[in-house]
């Protein structure tokens, strides 16, 4: 988990500050190869987020590679993650 806790407190905050109008869209992070893949340890937590995390609709889960964006796109309490193709 990357800083699950501390992450979370920023999250709710900023929810709060903006009386509810303000929404988690996902999360992002880069790998060293340029088609991104995610790894077994992004659809562990990608997974765990789905099912634990509290939001409404759908998250975006981005991996940014050297030549190319991934995304992919999942609903709460879902185990299922759908990759988007960005043309």
């Amino acid at each position: 988990m990357r800083g699950h806790e501390a992450h979370q407190k920023v999250i709710d905050r900023a929810w709060r500050d903006s009386e509810g109008t303000c929404v988690y869209l996902g999360e992002w992070h880069t790998h060293p190869e340029p088609v991104p893949t995610p790894s077994s340890v992004d659809c562990i937590n990608w997974k765990r987020k789905l099912k634990q995390d509290e939001f409404n609709g759908c998250v975006f889960f981005a991996i940014l590679g050297t030549q190319e964006v991934r995304v992919w796109e999942g609903h709460q309490g879902g185990a299922k993650l759908l990759p988007l193709y960005l043309k």
